[in-house]
């Protein structure tokens, strides 16, 4: 999916997505993106899937870490700290392995393990979130969820026209 699908596929959307609709629609694209990786053979076809795939997920990283988890930390008690403490963790974890997969030839036999270890940990991160901060977020931001809506949308859109 390139930048101009991405930047079709949110104009789609009504202004009625909430943020956290938002965020697990990308989650959604994210694992189509892994799951076409896996489907296709062809070199070419997998290294444009694996940029469209740090493209998402970069992007994606950046609206939850500067607006969402910046809201949540704020309204949450300390069990929620520790949530917000393990999402950023997993998302350094996820630029790591990203920053060290785009230093290899998708053709390396280290490419393939290390894509292998950031689907997992992509898929357990995503899983997470939706099992247990997701529905916290969406409790404890009730009132202010209209406003966290509106930042991601108006800090995605540069990003989507670039």
């Amino acid at each position: 999916m390139t930048r101009r699908d991405y930047a079709k596929y949110y104009e789609t959307r009504t202004e009625s997505d909430g943020a956290l609709a938002m965020l697990q629609a990308d989650h959604h694209t994210i694992r189509c993106l892994f799951q076409h990786y896996e489907e296709t053979n062809n070199r070419a076809l997998q290294r444009r899937i694996a940029a469209d795939v740090f493209t998402a997920l970069e992007r994606h990283t950046l609206l939850e870490d500067t607006i969402l988890y910046a809201a949540f930390a704020v309204a949450t008690d300390a069990a929620g700290e520790m949530l917000i403490g393990d999402a950023f963790r997993a998302h350094q974890l996820c630029t790591i392995l990203m920053e060290d997969l785009c230093e290899l030839a998708p053709d390396d036999a280290r490419f393939a393990r290390g894509w292998h270890a950031l689907r997992d940990q992509i898929e357990q991160h995503m899983a997470e979130e939706e099992r247990e901060l997701f529905p916290q977020a969406a409790q404890l931001l009730a009132t202010e969820m209209e406003e966290i809506t509106a930042a991601m949308q108006k800090i995605q859109e540069p990003i989507l026209v670039s």
